[in-house]
């Protein structure tokens, strides 16, 4: 049987029937909730289900689906809902969620019947262990269920396949933020070594095929937001880097310093940062110390080796703007160095389009981007800002 991460037919098989495959989930589980016992309407949407299935798995096969901050992956190719299915994938995305649950694993010989317990078994409301073991105990092989893969551990990663690679990166880069904000937040040592091997793949993959892993940064997670924030922001000034014709080297540095430049905020207690209403003064400043806390941070940090001078300069300077305005005051006005220059643009749109900083107001993408247009020469550099829009707006 060929790779299904390297077939290409099986791909162009994703691309056409995975919508459906995900949709067609979703009423079933959604019927559930209107009927408590099995009746018609649920078989014949477990018999669609399952014949969308079928073709995948053949007589010996087994296909994994996997939500990944509330998108869906079949094996690693991304499933994309078409304007009539969103309020279905949304719908399935919030029972995972509730669930806890990360994968579905489909095996053949499969039957319909293992579809119908599966979606009782979800919207009865257990958790992926509990799941698990219901379906186990009415026998049912044809499907198991795993939890989150928020921060599934993935230590080779196959550069071979630019699409493929860039799901496992986004996740893999997911896991490490947590590790970082984790170890920073309790003043143990951050493993700067794993950060680094995310980073490099994250550069070779940028330089081999950027669109994939480009589209993982308008993944926005109001609960897990700084992870997102780090990895997005890292991904965005890798980016940036690629089209001023920096070294590969370079880019590994800035993807790095980029990673590192809002490690301050583990000074900062969780309850402000996930707080849904906007910050009060006092909040305020206390976010506003948060580069000169990085450079502390990061004073601390080991392995950091010759990226540690400039990834202290990015933590302290990215909130410095271009005009010299901005934060933390300096006795000397200073135009920050490029790789600040660099991640202060990515920074400020990932905050814009996020809705989770200013306002609490999630922008659109074209919106952030004309506000950065007008801000081009006075807090943006002016030549990077428009390298950056002409890279967005293609």
């Amino acid at each position: 049987m060929k790779d299904k991460k390297t077939d290409s037919a099986f791909k162009d098989s994703v691309a056409k029937y995975g919508g459906l495959l995900i949709n067609q989930f979703s009423i079933l589980v959604k019927l559930t909730g209107i009927h408590s016992s099995i009746n018609e309407a649920m078989v014949n949407a477990a018999t669609k289900l399952f014949s969308v299935l079928e073709p995948f798995l053949g007589e010996t096969g087994e296909l994994t689906v996997r939500m990944i901050e509330g998108s869906f992956f079949i094996e690693d190719v991304r499933v994309r809902a078409s304007l009539s299915d969103v309020d279905n994938f949304e719908f399935l995305a919030g029972e995972f969620k509730k669930r806890k649950i990360g994968l579905l694993t489909f095996r053949a010989p499969l039957q319909s019947d293992d579809l119908i317990y599966l979606a009782y078994s979800i919207r009865g409301g257990a958790e992926a262990s509990e799941i698990q073991s219901l379906l186990e105990s009415k026998l049912t092989k044809g499907v198991s269920i795993g939890g989150p893969l928020f921060f599934e551990k993935k230590e080779s990663l196959d550069m071979g396949d630019a699409k493929a690679v860039a799901t496992k990166l986004y996740t893999v880069g997911l896991s490490a933020a947590k590790e970082v904000d984790d170890s920073a937040r309790s003043g143990k040592p951050i493993n700067v070594r794993r950060v680094k091997r995310v980073i490099h793949a994250m550069v070779d993959n940028i330089l081999k095929d950027e669109t994939h892993i480009l589209g993982f940064t308008t993944l926005k997670s109001f609960e897990n937001y700084l992870y997102n924030h780090m990895i997005n922001t890292a991904i965005l000034s890798i980016a940036i880097g690629k089209r001023i014709n920096l070294a590969k080297n370079l880019l590994s540095k800035l993807g790095i310093a980029a990673f590192f430049h809002d490690i301050g905020k583990a000074e900062i207690p969780s309850s402000i940062l996930n707080k849904p209403s906007e910050f009060s003064n006092r909040e305020m400043d206390l976010i506003m110390r948060h580069p000169v806390e990085g450079v502390k941070i990061l004073i601390r940090a080991k392995d950091l080796s010759d990226i540690s001078i400039i990834s202290m300069l990015v933590s302290l300077e990215h909130h410095l703007n271009y005009d010299s305005s901005g934060y933390p005051e300096l006795t000397r006005k200073r135009t920050p160095n490029i790789f600040s220059r660099i991640i202060g643009i990515a920074d400020y749109y990932d905050n814009f389009t996020s809705g989770k900083i200013y306002g609490r107001i999630a922008y659109t993408p074209e919106n952030v981007l004309k506000m950065m247009h007008e801000k081009g020469g006075k807090s943006l550099d002016p030549v990077l800002v428009r390298i950056f829009i002409n890279m967005l707006a293609k």
